[in-house]
C-alpha cells in the first residue's frame, strides 16, 4: 500500500519544460525532456501504455505516447482517448476521473469534443492544429495541439489523461485528476530549417485534393512550394484534368522546357526530361509510369510509377492494387513483359498517395 501511494504522488507530480520538438516521428528531440507518466507493463490485457512526455514551445503543447503492446496506428485502428482540464475546473468541462476537461479528443476517429458552458461543439483536427506522427504503424507517437485555440485559450497549466479504450481501459496516468503540467513561458528558438539546396534530380510528388491547384485561391499555394522546391519532375495524384496543367507548371519555371504526360484517371506526370512512353499498369488505373529520358550518361532513362491507392479502411482493395502492381512489374522485369519495352538497368521510382 505503501508503495502504491508513492507511486501516486509521484504521477500528479507538477510538471514544467520548454523544448523545441518537431512533429517527425523522430525522436532524438525528446531525448531532454523528463518522463512525466511511467505506467507499469500488463496492467491492461489490450492497449496498455508505457510510458509519457509533455512539454512546449511558444506555440505548442507536445504529447509523446508509447505503448507496452503492439504496434498500432494513431489515426485508426484504435479508441485512443486524450482528456485535457485546460482551466483546472473539475466543475466545468466534461467530467472525468476527477477532470472537468474541456477537450476529448478521439485518435482512432480523427475527431473531438469541446465542452463549453453553452454546449458541446464537435471539433476536427483543424480545429486544435493537430499535428501527429509517425502516420504508420508504431508503438511511440507525438501529438501537437495549439495553446491559443479556441478550446484550450493558451492555459497556465492543463491537467492530462490518456485512455486506451474510450472512458474505460488502461489510464495514464492511473490516479485520478491526472498529470498535471505548467506551461514553460522561456522562449524557444525556431528549429533549423531543412535544407533545399539542391543535388542531383529532384522529384516532387503531391496529392493536389480535387485537383485543387487549377483553384484560385490554392494556386498561389501551389506555385510557392514548387518554385522553392524546384523539381525537375512533377507527380501529381488527384489532378484529373489535362488541358491546363502543363501550360501553369511552365508559366512557374518560364526558363525551363516541360514535358507533360496523359493524365490516367487522376495521376500526371510533369518533367524537364523528354516522356518517350507512358501508360496505365493496372486494372484500377490506379498506378500509372513514365518513361523519361534524362541527360544523365550513367542512367539515361527514368521510370517514374506514380500510384493513388484506395483510401481509408478499403484495404482489400488496396491490397489487391498493390499485388497486381507488384506482378505486373515482376513480368516486365523478368519476362520483359510490359506496356512498352524497357531498357535495361533503368532506375525505378515509386511515388505517390499510396494511403
Amino acid at each position: 500500500m505503501f508503495g502504491r501511494f508513492i507511486t501516486q504522488l509521484l504521477y500528479i507530480t507538477c510538471l514544467s519544460a520548454a523544448h523545441p520538438i518537431v512533429i517527425d516521428g523522430l525522436w532524438d528531440d525528446w531525448q531532454e525532456v523528463p518522463v512525466a507518466v511511467t505506467d507499469p507493463e500488463g496492467d491492461y490485457n489490450y492497449d496498455d501504455w508505457a510510458e509519457l512526455k509533455i512539454t512546449n514551445d511558444d506555440e505548442f503543447i507536445f504529447f509523446k505516447i508509447s505503448l507496452h503492446s503492439e504496434e498500432t496506428l494513431l489515426q485508426d485502428w484504435n479508441n485512443f482517448f486524450l482528456y485535457i482540464d485546460a482551466d483546472r475546473d473539475s466543475l466545468t468541462g466534461h467530467p472525468f476521473r476527477g477532470l472537468g476537461a474541456e477537450l476529448t479528443w478521439h485518435f482512432g476517429y480523427r475527431m473531438g469534443q469541446y465542452f463549453e458552458q453553452d454546449g458541446i461543439i464537435d471539433l476536427w483536427q483543424n480545429d486544435i492544429t493537430l499535428r501527429q506522427a509517425p502516420t504508420v504503424t508504431s508503438t511511440e507517437f507525438e501529438i501537437a495541439i495549439a495553446r491559443d485555440s479556441f478550446v484550450l485559450s493558451d492555459p497556465d497549466s492543463i491537467a492530462v489523461i490518456f485512455s486506451s479504450f474510450y472512458d474505460t481501459g488502461d489510464y495514464m496516468p492511473d490516479n485520478w485528476e491526472g498529470i498535471i503540467y505548467h506551461m514553460d513561458t522561456t522562449v524557444v528558438g525556431p528549429v533549423a530549417p531543412i535544407s533545399l539546396e539542391k543535388t542531383g534530380t529532384r522529384l516532387v510528388t503531391y496529392n493536389t485534393h480535387y485537383t485543387g491547384i487549377l483553384e484560385p485561391d490554392r494556386q498561389p499555394y501551389f506555385e510557392r512550394i514548387l518554385q522553392a522546391l524546384e523539381p525537375d519532375i512533377i507527380a501529381l495524384q488527384e489532378h484529373s484534368e489535362w488541358n491546363e496543367i502543363g501550360d501553369i507548371i511552365s508559366s512557374w519555371f518560364p526558363e525551363d522546357t516541360w514535358y507533360q504526360g496523359y493524365t490516367f484517371r487522376d495521376l500526371v506526370v510533369l518533367s524537364k526530361y523528354p516522356i518517350i512512353n507512358q501508360a496505365n499498369l493496372i486494372n484500377s488505373e490506379r498506378t500509372m509510369c513514365a518513361l523519361l529520358q534524362t541527360d544523365d550518361p550513367i542512367n539515361p532513362y527514368l521510370l517514374i510509377l506514380n500510384s493513388h491507392f484506395s483510401c481509408c479502411d478499403n484495404d482489400d482493395d488496396r491490397q489487391e492494387q498493390v499485388d497486381e502492381l507488384v506482378q505486373v512489374l515482376r513480368e516486365w522485369r523478368l519476362n520483359d513483359n510490359g506496356p512498352f519495352d524497357l531498357p535495361e538497368g533503368t532506375p525505378m521510382f515509386h511515388v505517390g498517395d499510396f494511403n
